[in-house]
């Protein structure tokens, strides 16, 4: 009898763990989405020091030990998770996964508990379920500059113009993709600057 309370505690104990490594990854309210260093054509939402399964509570109510990255592909703006078959080609699971102002195809991984959707400059990121715009909780802040380099700042300045430019062209609707940056970057510091 005493082996029978004994594997229940430790199978509490057990479930009581990875309640806490669930709880204790989504603490982060949210997650930059940075284009992935192995593809160039990928999002890479995902923190390393995340356990790779992890119990999820699904909608009919059960939990089930899951991948805790999953794969979701954006199209038309409209984000869902997928699987990809051995045929290479990927098949909606039909959860749904955010909106993002985003027309392409692109596929990004992110941690099943959150969704997509964009920060206040336009960047994505990856919400906790449960906060965020889609939840009635705040957009996450545009990204600022830590350098306190004068150099740095300037040139932080001279891209805010071609910014500004850009805008002052295609209107506010048009996303601005980090390529466009980068190379407004290499601009700025090779001293050339927008035509006012």
């Amino acid at each position: 009898m005493k082996i029978k309370y004994w594997i229940l505690a430790m199978m509490l104990f057990g479930n009581f763990f990875c309640a806490t490594a669930a709880y204790s990854w989504q603490l982060k309210e949210v997650q930059d989405c940075p284009i992935s260093q192995r593809n160039k054509n990928w999002l890479d939402c995902t923190v390393a020091d995340v356990p790779s399964r992890l119990p999820y509570k699904m909608d009919d109510g059960s939990t089930k030990l899951l991948d805790s990255r999953a794969t979701v592909i954006c199209r038309q703006g409209m984000c869902d998770f997928e699987t990809q078959s051995a045929s290479g080609l990927w098949n909606s699971t039909g959860e749904y996964a955010g909106q993002i102002q985003q027309m392409d195809s692109t596929p990004v991984v992110i941690h099943r508990g959150y969704y997509l959707g964009n920060a206040a400059d336009g960047r994505v990121v990856a919400y906790l379920k449960g906060t965020g715009p889609e939840n009635g909780g705040p957009i996450a802040p545009a990204k600022t500059s830590t350098s306190s380099n004068s150099i740095d700042s300037k040139v932080d300045q001279c891209v805010d113009d071609w910014v500004k430019a850009y805008r002052k062209d295609a209107g506010e609707d048009p996303l601005i993709s980090n390529d466009q940056l980068d190379e407004w970057e290499s601009r700025c510091r090779e001293a050339r600057r927008p035509i006012e």
